[in-house]
């Protein structure tokens, strides 16, 4: 836009698509949690935005994972994305948002400066068991469905409490399986 100071002088100016605040911050690495992205300037007219989580595999690799395609509120001042299924173990991993082309980010901005992301923390979950009776002897092999575990790890215990009893057991992670 143009913004003219006087008679003689005219100053020049852009507007930027920015965003400045997030409705969650942590969620589990299953995915499926409605995070939504505060700014200004969120345009209609382009194709979309998505959010592209960042963080690392368990060999340190950098990993990423977007989102289903987003559109901003009619008032052009939120973006409502939904976190993708996270196949890593849990972690701080970062959120930002682009435009759906591609072709660029939009800024993250905190009043104080700008950056092109902000802490997104994913967390570990279970919410399926494939037994739920057992012999009291022990023997019983359970399948737990489960997210944001390492993969292979053996660094999981199983607790089990009945009264003021309570027994634990070593479990291993063996595989991953998509949310969806």
């Amino acid at each position: 836009g143009t913004w003219i100071a006087g008679p003689v002088m005219e100053v020049e100016f852009e507007f930027y698509t920015v965003w400045q605040s997030k409705s969650r911050a942590v969620g589990v690495a299953k995915g499926g949690h409605e995070i939504v992205l505060f700014g200004t300037g969120l345009d209609d007219s382009s194709m979309g935005y998505r959010c592209l989580f960042t963080g690392s595999d368990t060999d340190g690799g950098v990993v990423m994972v977007e989102s289903d395609m987003a559109y901003p509120s009619p008032d052009h001042r939120s973006v409502m994305c939904v976190a993708p299924f996270w196949d890593y173990p849990a972690q701080v991993a970062s959120i930002s948002l682009t435009a759906a082309s591609g072709e660029r980010t939009i800024v993250y901005f905190d009043e104080m400066m700008i950056v092109d992301n902000t802490p997104f923390e994913y967390t570990q979950g279970w919410d399926k068991i494939s037994e739920h009776t057992g012999v009291a002897s022990g023997g019983t092999v359970l399948e737990l469905t489960a997210y944001g575990l390492t993969k292979m790890s053996s660094d999981y215990v199983c607790v089990f409490t009945r009264g003021n009893e309570t027994l634990q057991t070593m479990a291993t992670v063996t595989s991953s399986v998509d949310a969806s």
